[in-house]
């Protein structure tokens, strides 16, 4: 029994190994996996670690200014971000009938 399994696989190391398996270098599927796994940990982890330095750093900034100020300021970047999102999902649903459809929805040959 597993003592940890995750929540959800990763479609492109399931790939991986299934491809490095029917040409017999499982092994090597192994090692790109784990050379993924390595690579989202780092990116993660600085993401993380970049986001805690940032905070702090604005809550020294705002400390200096006046609490109307971080009010305003907080709930500003907060409107601009979600119109921002809004804006962007606007603009996919707006363009999703103008795509080509993918090259094996056109039917049987």
């Amino acid at each position: 029994m597993a003592l940890f399994w995750p929540s959800a696989c990763c479609s492109g190391a399931i790939m991986l190994l299934g491809v490095s398996a029917m040409l017999g270098q499982w092994w090597l599927g192994v090692g790109e996996v784990l050379a993924m796994s390595v690579g989202t940990a780092l990116t993660t982890s600085c993401l993380a670690a970049l986001t805690v330095l940032m905070r702090e750093r604005m809550q020294r900034i705002a400390g200096r200014s006046t609490p109307g100020w971080q009010s305003l300021l907080t709930h500003g970047l907060a409107l601009c971000g979600g119109l921002l999102i809004m804006a962007l999902g606007l603009a996919l649903i707006a363009l999703a009938g103008t795509a080509a459809p993918p090259p094996m929805m056109h039917g049987p040959l």
